[in-house]
């Protein structure tokens, strides 16, 4: 497998290590030998033995550059088997049972993974009457689009990445606003008003915040406007807040309305 490959070429790569040092050890005492064997200081038959280990040395070293050829080899043709077994599954799907261990060859006929379709399967989720104040709190976001888009175009601008971070950012905002209206609707509401007459008090009395919100956001934005590159940041923020916050007033507490008196 491709492990034992790659483990055999880690060895292999330790042996031409140590035949690299041996063989340098080698030359030198060689030539150590050399200079005093022109002085007489060392016997002709020691010479010989030192040269017999420098060849050996030399032939050890060849022969271990041999393995690790051969074993650089043997890892390209297991990596190539391993791409072999590889499966591209031409949809998106979940692994639900594997058969094989990563690295095993495959054989013809052998089952090596289980897949389940996703795109098979619909989920389906109920909401409690309880909690359907959460959902449409964010009901107000795409009314920003009303404002973005004629924006972008009475300026001339396209609508650029920039565009999109200033409308996601927004969004924050519009949820604030509207958690504000439903916040302010459920107290009036626990202070014994009715439906109707807490949904037309929010409109009215929480309007002024939601307006100071819009006007800050505005007049913080208004200094990029004219920005090359983070012009659509302040478009998408100056319009959707301006928007939302003069379509939210109405939406939000009529869309309460429904959802409680439904």
């Amino acid at each position: 497998g491709l492990n034992r490959a790659q483990a055999a070429f880690r060895a292999a790569e330790q042996q031409v290590a140590a035949a690299e040092a041996d063989f340098e050890l080698a030359t030198a005492t060689l030539k150590r030998y050399q200079d005093l064997l022109e002085k007489r200081s060392v016997s002709p038959q020691e010479f010989d033995e030192v040269a017999a280990r420098s060849r050996a040395a030399t032939a050890r070293r060849e022969m271990a550059r041999a393995g690790l050829d051969q074993a650089r080899a043997a890892v390209a043709q297991a990596t190539t088997l391993f791409e072999y077994t590889r499966i591209r599954a031409p949809f998106d799907a979940l692994v639900t049972e594997r058969h094989v261990d990563p690295g095993t060859l495959a054989t013809p006929g052998m089952p090596l993974l289980a897949l389940e379709d996703t795109q098979r399967f619909r989920l389906e989720v109920s909401v409690s009457e309880r909690d359907i104040g959460v959902v449409h709190l964010q009901a107000p976001i795409p009314l920003t689009l009303i404002g973005i888009l004629p924006a972008h175009a009475l300026l001339g601008a396209f609508f650029t990445a920039t565009s999109m971070i200033g409308f996601i950012a927004g969004a924050g905002i519009i949820v604030r606003n509207s958690i504000i209206l439903v916040d302010f609707i459920e107290l009036r509401r626990r202070q014994g008003m009715s439906l109707a007459d807490a949904v037309v008090d929010a409109g009215a009395v929480r309007f002024r915040p939601m307006l100071l919100t819009a006007a800050a956001v505005v007049v913080g934005a208004s200094v990029i406007l004219f920005d090359p590159i983070f012009q659509g940041l302040a478009i998408s923020l100056m319009a959707g807040e301006v928007a939302s916050t003069l379509l939210s007033r109405m939406a939000v507490p009529v869309l309460y309305y429904l959802s409680e008196s439904a």
